[in-house]
């Protein structure tokens, strides 16, 4: 919806893997870096610096579904973070390289890109394969006592990467939790 609700789009590095590339810290992901939008104004500010390039709705459409199947996280930014402003990018981040993410792993600052979903484990389908807990971007999911997969609502944002990727289907995402 947000990238349909726009005419100028462009498409960049993401910087997180960029830079954690040439610091000789590669993506444990692999995820593709050139995957990070700008919309409008902004769209036209970094094609115009060389930071990003221009593409049509159809090929970014075509580069957020590839940054799902690798696994990386859609987190869309309003200008002073309210959501009644126009998007200006979204950024696809890696639970590796994100500074984001890195940053409030570490306690240094507050996490606000959250949706209004949490992920629901069925203790019974689990498996305790661990595949949520390598993929969750905010560490919100650990094995409890029983081998299952466990998640902490303080720290679950909502993403849906743990769901998309359990193979036993035993994660769902729940409105208005």
């Amino acid at each position: 919806d947000i990238i349909n609700k726009f005419e100028d789009i462009a498409v960049g590095h993401c910087f997180c893997r960029q830079r954690a590339g040439l610091l000789g810290k590669p993506c444990d992901t692999q995820a593709p870096t050139w995957n990070c939008f700008t919309f409008g104004k902004s769209a036209r500010h970094t094609t115009a610096q060389g930071f990003a390039k221009k593409v049509t709705k159809a090929e970014a459409l075509k580069t957020m579904k590839e940054a799902e199947q690798a696994g990386l996280i859609h987190k869309a930014f309003h200008p002073g973070s309210k959501e009644s402003s126009p998007e200006t990018s979204i950024c696809n981040c890696c639970k590796d390289c994100c500074d984001t993410f890195g940053l409030w792993r570490n306690g240094t600052l507050p996490l606000i890109n959250l949706t209004y979903y949490l992920a629901v484990i069925d203790e019974d389908a689990c498996t305790g394969c661990g595949t949520c807990i390598e993929r969750c971007p905010t560490d919100a999911v650990a094995l409890n006592e029983n081998g299952v997969a466990q998640r902490e609502e303080a720290a679950c944002i909502g993403c849906g990467v743990c769901a998309r990727f359990c193979p036993e289907e035993a994660i769902s995402l729940k409105e208005g939790l």
